[in-house]
């Protein structure tokens, strides 16, 4: 599954069963975030206020080089940001 031009970890794919996570939610924090983190170049945040959820921030990590979606969540921290 690609998402944004970017496949799913099987980490990720785990998650997208156990949390309550819209598919299209992930892609617009990718292709629109209101945040994003260089942490190194194989991983990258983008954070994206999810208004339809609770107006909490959604992050999804992803590594450029691969074109991966490592994993994805809910960032209790960034709530204060907003």
């Amino acid at each position: 599954m690609k998402i944004a031009e970017y496949r799913l970890s099987t980490h990720a794919l785990d998650r997208l069963e156990d949390r309550e996570i819209k598919i299209d939610w992930i892609e617009k924090t990718i292709l629109n975030p209101d945040m994003v983190k260089t942490v190194s170049d194989a991983e990258v945040h983008h954070f994206k206020l999810i208004e339809e959820f609770e107006s909490r921030f959604l992050k999804v990590v992803l590594n450029p080089e691969k074109e991966v979606i490592v994993t994805f969540h809910f960032d209790r921290r960034l709530r204060r940001w907003k």
